[in-house]
């Protein structure tokens, strides 16, 4: 049997299907977070983080875990409370020689 050569054609048909190479028209828009304000006495993760001295990717991996502090989820969006970070980091205190 011979092997008929379709030319460099033959792969960009596979390539252009659904949506083309570098097209834009289907990303995401921007999370609505990013623009909106955290409600009174509520934190975005990344002042949260800041808040009790971590980083937001620690508190991503936490949140994943089901560790760390409280957090409210509202959709897509993620929440801490200004009392749960106070009560989280309260609670990390360790007293040297206190009894267990």
């Amino acid at each position: 049997m011979h092997q008929i050569d379709q030319g460099p054609g033959q792969n960009d048909a596979r390539r252009t299907r659904g949506r083309p190479k570098g097209s834009t028209s289907k990303r995401r828009e921007s999370a609505p977070e990013a623009s909106t304000p955290a409600p009174s006495g509520y934190h975005k993760p990344e002042a949260a983080a800041a808040r009790i001295g971590l980083t937001p990717g620690t508190l991503a991996k936490w949140r994943c875990a089901g560790t760390g502090p409280a957090y409210i989820r509202i959709g897509g969006r993620i929440l801490y409370k200004e009392a749960d970070l106070d009560a989280f980091r309260d609670a990390c205190r360790v007293i040297p020689g206190g009894s267990s």
